[in-house]
């Protein structure tokens, strides 16, 4: 039996990329002065660029059934569109629709994008101030640079009990974000390279069926 919710896995790809793209985070409201100056001027950064790209390992992680996932993966954010391509799948959207495509099984879900808007990294943050605490931790030396970490908490009703940032004091960019979830299991995003301005064509937040014809489609609309 497989303890880990394949939705979870699924959410916590979406939560931990829309703490790299969320300009949101620069008008939430934070209960510690110091993570709201460094989350704010990550932010600021982030919402002068056209478009994003990055690309990420993963780790997940429960000592106690002693199981350890890594994975690696790509991101591309541009307005509302997003594409996330993380080994065996692959999650696109053009801001109205929403394809989980599943290579390995042939299948794709169709899905709307209003009814997934939780799953958007650039709308997951919407209601942060609503529904999320900050709190400064600590500064640490990692690989020569130094990075301030913030732990965010859900204030109810979540999966997860916190999500730790890691931020670099000389570029405000994330440098990886690790999901704790309920069930002891830890999910960790690194990010390995970071783009920004790549002028990319909106066909790329499209799925083409054509492309694709021996593939199953499964609309949940």
């Amino acid at each position: 039996m497989d303890f880990i919710d394949n939705h979870m896995r699924k959410t916590t790809i979406f939560l931990v990329i829309a703490f790299v793209f969320a300009g949101l985070l620069a008008s939430a409201q934070v209960d510690n002065s110091k993570s709201k100056k460094i989350l704010n001027k990550a932010s600021n950064k982030l919402e002068s660029y056209q478009d994003v790209s990055i690309k990420f390992s993963y780790n997940m992680d429960n000592n106690e059934h002693d199981i350890h996932e890594e994975k690696s993966g790509s991101a591309w954010i541009k307005d509302d569109m997003y594409r996330i391509n993380i080994q065996d799948q692959i999650i696109i959207s053009d801001g109205e629709t929403v394809w989980s495509f599943l290579p390995g099984s042939k299948e794709v879900q169709v899905a709307s994008a209003k009814e997934n808007a939780e799953n958007n990294p650039l709308k997951v943050l919407s209601d942060w101030e609503e529904k999320y605490r900050s709190k400064y931790i600590r500064t640490e030396t990692i690989a020569g640079n130094t990075i301030d970490i913030i732990d965010l908490v859900p204030k109810e009703g979540k999966s997860f009990f916190k999500v730790r940032v890691r931020i670099n004091q000389k570029n405000h960019q994330l440098v990886s974000s690790t999901v704790y979830d309920k069930n002891s299991t830890t999910y960790t995003y690194i990010i390995e390279e970071f783009k920004t301005n790549n002028n990319l064509p909106d066909s790329k937040f499209k799925f083409s069926k054509s492309n694709h014809p021996d593939v199953e489609v499964i609309d949940l609309r």
